[in-house]
């Protein structure tokens, strides 16, 4: 009995300890705090206060952690959506490649954004598309304008001198903003909207739309 006693007071002197309680704090968390020390509540309460004021920091760590995790979710959509598109791309027969060799570098994904997004060669991929528009299927229509797209995403978010056209079915021709298919009609309202063009607001140039009359 009497070591009993000598162990209860060497526990209770470590109790009043605050490296001893900080470490416990740390270690053991507050609710084993708790548990192990329940005659003294004045401890768990003054840890517990200590916890209620690291909460905001926490709550504005946990939110910039938040906000790096969608950024980062973002960025990874764009490269996915861009890898996409290169592969579609690479896909091409080499003789609509070949077509396109001096314009669009197909090395990687870094190069082929690159190559096609400034605007002098925006615009000359946009005319070479649109000069064999006829010559092509549909599929291979699609992944053109799919990577003219892209390129013309990424000259908006490093530039911001272009914007669409918008160009609506319905809508009526308008040869200064239009250029029709050879089997379409010569006047009329849009049927079909092959090409969607652009419009340069520095220089206020048109790359006038390929339409179906």
């Amino acid at each position: 009995m009497k070591d009993i006693g000598k162990y209860r007071n060497v526990f209770i002197q470590l109790l009043d300890d605050p490296d001893v309680v900080r470490t416990m704090k740390y270690k053991l968390g507050l609710n084993a705090q708790r548990e192990i020390v329940p005659n003294r509540p004045d401890v768990w309460r003054q840890n517990e206060q200590c916890l209620q004021n690291e909460l905001p920091d926490a709550r504005k760590e946990n939110e910039r952690l938040s906000d790096e995790l969608k950024e980062l979710a973002a960025k990874f959509e764009a490269y996915a959506k861009a890898e996409s598109v290169f592969n579609n791309y690479r896909s091409l027969p080499p003789r609509i490649k070949n077509e396109f060799s001096r314009l669009i570098c197909s090395d990687s994904v870094l190069t082929f954004i690159i190559s096609g997004s400034s605007t002098d060669e925006l615009e000359l991929i946009w005319e070479a598309i649109c000069c064999r528009l006829t010559e092509y299927d549909s599929e291979t229509l699609s992944i053109l304008k799919e990577a003219a797209d892209l390129f013309f995403e990424y000259n908006m978010a490093s530039f911001g001198k272009l914007e669409r056209l918008k160009t609506k079915t319905g809508a009526p021709y308008n040869s200064r903003l239009h250029d029709r298919l050879p089997d379409s009609n010569i006047d009329g309202v849009i049927a079909e909207v092959v090409f969607e063009g652009y419009r340069n607001r520095i220089s206020n140039k048109i790359i006038r739309s390929i339409v179906r009359l």
